[in-house]
Order: structure tokens, then C-alpha cells, then sequence
């Protein structure tokens, strides 16, 4: 079996945002070592059967990066033609602009974070969907995403009400960014007004 040739003897380490685990995307943080080609690999030294190859999350030419990070996937097979393997890259995810509907107390927001550049984007309740049910418009291994509940109607602070503190918009809104936080680290540096669309 074939073992790559490695250039450097001492390791160097990433703390996360640079590589990720080819095999899985996701984002890799310790140590590794590049082969005479330039290639990552996980680990303070090359062990076979058990460092993984890694790809780089720095995006140069995105175009060849969504395809050199992304493997032949069941999303190809839906779509019945391998050439539309190189389609993905041109299929952009829309952004979605918030307007709030006042008819509710709260609304649903929808939201999707890219594997490979990590940004997160406000998308359509549709968009959302046709990605939950993994049908063939948008490229859905591709993403992450999660709802959040955005509160529109009631006072905006916090206020007594006999013995009892009645939460305002802004304490509620901050909660739920801060429980989407947990499913899609990074969605609190988008959501950072909690008030939205209100004030």
C-alpha cells in the first residue's frame, strides 16, 4: 500500500477554521503533517489506516474547493447526471430579508450555516424545507440549520406584574439565540440586535 512521503518531521497545529476532516467536513482542531505534496494529514506523524486526510477550509477558488471537499454524494444520484456534480458550486443558497408579521406573537426564522466557509445566511421557510427533506434544488449536505423562535409582539424590557417578572421581547429573543447558538455555533455573531425588526 502506498505511503505518502512527508516534507516536515515536527507537527504544526491548528486551532480550527483551516482544515477539515475530508470524510466527514467537519472542522478539525489538533495537530498535523503535510505530505511531499502538500497534503494534509491528521496527527503529529503519518499512521497508516489512521490519520485522516484533511482539506482546506481557505477559500481561494471555491469552484474546485466544493469539489475537492465534498465527495460523490446521493444529492449526484438525484439529480441523475454525474456532470451536474460540477453544478453545485452554481446553486447558491438565497438570503432571505426578515420582515416581521405582526399577526403573531412570535415567527418562525430559518437558518443555514455553510461546511465550507462556515457562513450562516437567513433563508426562506421553503428553502428550509426543501433542505430538511434533502430533495435535489439545493446541495443539502452542504448545510446546517435551525429555527428560531423571534418574538414581535408584548413589552420590550422586562416588567413586574404583581410578585411575578414578565419577560420582554429582548430577554426572550436573547434565550432563543442563544439555544440556536448550541445547533449552529456562530449564529449569535448574525443575530446580535434582539429586537430585530420591532425596534
Amino acid at each position: 500500500m502506498y505511503l505518502p512521503k512527508f516534507r516536515v518531521v515536527k507537527a504544526e497545529y491548528t486551532a480550527g477554521s483551516q482544515y477539515a476532516l475530508k470524510s466527514t467536513g467537519e472542522n478539525y482542531i489538533g495537530y498535523y503533517v503535510l505530505s511531499a505534496d502538500g497534503v494534509p494529514y491528521t496527527g503529529r506523524e503519518f499512521v497508516q489506516n489512521t490519520s485522516q486526510e484533511l482539506v482546506s477550509l481557505i477559500v481561494e477558488n471555491q469552484e474546485d474547493q466544493v469539489k475537492a471537499y465534498l465527495p460523490y454524494t446521493k444529492y449526484d444520484t438525484l439529480r441523475k447526471q454525474v456532470s451536474e456534480y460540477n453544478l453545485r458550486s452554481t446553486l447558491p443558497l438565497p438570503v432571505h430579508i426578515f420582515i416581521p408579521d405582526f399577526a403573531f406573537e412570535f415567527n418562525k426564522r430559518f437558518f443555514a450555516k455553510s461546511k465550507i466557509t462556515q457562513g450562516i445566511i437567513e433563508i426562506s421557510r421553503e428553502n428550509y424545507f426543501e433542505l430538511e427533506k434533502k430533495t435535489d434544488k439545493f446541495h443539502y449536505p452542504s448545510f446546517d440549520t435551525v429555527v428560531v423562535d423571534w418574538y414581535v409582539l408584548g413589552a420590550v424590557g422586562d416588567f413586574q406584574n404583581g410578585p411575578y417578572l414578565i419577560e420582554g421581547i429582548r430577554t426572550k429573543n436573547t434565550r432563543e439565540v442563544l439555544k440556536a447558538e448550541k445547533s449552529l455555533p456562530g449564529i449569535s455573531q448574525l443575530l446580535t440586535n434582539p429586537l430585530q425588526g420591532i425596534a
